[in-house]
């Protein structure tokens, strides 16, 4: 298990925040659309998305650690873009 957050905003469209995830380099699940690996070059990802009603879960695998902060920060900018009321994006440590 790596350092794991909780990126919460009110929500927005998931197929929009899919189409976010692709853009910066995230591979979709098979099974689940919702959910995103990156980096997947070596045997673990560097991080792991999911998203869903409450925000994203985001989990850096601490393979990669300067490319996953670079990620992490990419994506408050993402939420902060997608939430309709500025400053309502909360980030949680888990």
């Amino acid at each position: 298990m790596g350092d794991e957050y909780r990126i919460s905003f009110p929500s927005t469209k998931a197929s929009e925040f899919q189409e976010i995830m692709r853009r910066l380099g995230g591979q979709a699940s098979s099974t689940d659309p919702n959910r995103f690996e990156f980096g997947m070059e070596g045997p673990w990802p560097y991080a792991t998305v999911l998203l869903d009603a409450e925000g994203i879960y985001f989990c850096d695998n601490c393979v990669q650690r300067d490319q996953a902060s670079q990620l992490f920060r990419k994506i408050i900018d993402g939420a902060l873009s997608q939430s309709p009321d500025i400053g309502r994006v909360t980030v949680s440590d888990l």
